[in-house]
């Protein structure tokens, strides 16, 4: 219904040659692309609202849509495009002193610092942009930034710290009843519940907060489902397949108000014994890509998987330094220099 009442808008500030009306128009259009993943769309509003700005010499309209088209460049996977645009973004809203849009540079530059694994520069920008939005009394501001300071914490291995910022995340959205980021929350505490082996209660709550985006027809950006579809792998292999049918059925069967409850309680229901974790097959070595010995293998499956150092070593019963060690072992091996680019060539050899 949205979309429709926007194209009809758009349509009607065209019939009366209302620059600054099609601006809004277009802008307001490439924001419901955005968010129901139909890129094209916005990528191609954002760009014609942004050669209208730029004639009409509309400075705040020029950097709020470099930003926009940084997020479609980023969820692209063009990340070197997207920070070029965000940085002229930057400077535009710094010349503007307009705060709020500072802060939305300094969160999406610090997106792109995690996508890249540098979570302490990341940090950094997330602290910077949390002070502002506090300064303005940005309520979805403070949440947002707090969401992105807990999946710092959790790549960090603080899951008691990245628990009590998806948690305050989570109580702002909810007073705000915004259903998509409720869902968005929903997801990272299930992706910390299931790291702290409780699969059961992640695996409901990935269901509820599923469920909550289908109602909102909304999207995770490109960027966060890998590491989305990496959690649901993890408490996965915590279950049998009938449990994680059952705990995922329920969670479908939960409304917002019951899911929050059930994220935000204080002691759970004990979780039962987890299940074996899965079996790792494996053939001969001279299947292997890069002459990867038997353990290399294993240590690449689960780090392609999106398993932590730490957790590798504690599912293999070794030391995070031996699978550090093993890691140099299979970059050098593989040719590659980064987790993302073994993992690629993990999948193209079928090993995931």
């Amino acid at each position: 219904r949205g979309r429709a009442a926007l194209v009809e808008s758009l349509q009607t500030f065209r019939q009366v040659g209302d620059k600054a009306g099609i601006l809004s128009s277009l802008r307001n259009l490439g924001s419901d692309a955005r968010l129901q993943g139909d890129y094209t769309t916005a990528q191609s509003a954002f760009e014609e609202g942004l050669a209208i700005a730029r004639e009409l010499d509309d400075r705040w309209n020029i950097g709020s849509l470099l930003g926009d088209l940084g997020i479609i460049a980023q969820t692209l996977g063009n990340d070197k495009a997207a920070r070029l645009l965000y940085e002229e973004s930057l400077s535009i809203r710094r010349g503007l002193t307009d705060k709020r849009g500072i802060a939305m540079m300094l969160v999406n530059i610090g997106e792109l610092a995690r996508a890249e694994g540098d979570y302490a520069v990341a940090h950094s920008l997330y602290q910077e942009a949390l002070v502002m939005a506090r300064e303005l009394g940005d309520r979805w501001g403070v949440g947002m930034v707090l969401h992105n300071l807990g999946h710092v914490a959790y790549h960090w291995n603080k899951y008691s710290q990245a628990l009590d910022l998806f948690t305050e995340s989570l109580d702002i959205f909810y007073e705000l009843r915004n259903k998509r980021d409720i869902a968005y929350c929903l997801a990272a505490l299930a992706g910390v519940f299931g790291a702290q082996h409780q699969p059961t209660r992640a695996a409901v709550l990935f269901s509820a907060a599923q469920s909550l985006s289908n109602t909102v027809s909304s999207h995770l950006d490109a960027a966060d489902v890998i590491e989305y579809e990496r959690n649901i792998l993890i408490a996965k292999m915590q279950m049998s397949p009938d449990d994680w049918e059952q705990a995922w059925a329920r969670g479908q069967r939960m409304t917002m108000d019951e899911a929050v409850q059930f994220a935000l309680e204080k002691d759970p229901v004990p979780e039962a014994a987890p299940a074996p974790a899965l079996s790792i097959t494996t053939g001969p070595l001279t299947e292997y890509p890069g002459g990867l010995s038997e353990r290399e293998v294993e240590v690449l499956r689960l780090v392609a998987v999106g398993l932590t150092d730490a957790q590798v070593a504690e599912k293999l019963t070794i030391s995070p330094r031996t699978v550090h060690r093993h890691l140099s072992s299979i970059y050098s091996k593989l040719g590659v220099t980064t987790r993302t680019s073994a993992a690629r060539v993990a999948s193209e050899y079928n090993l995931v």
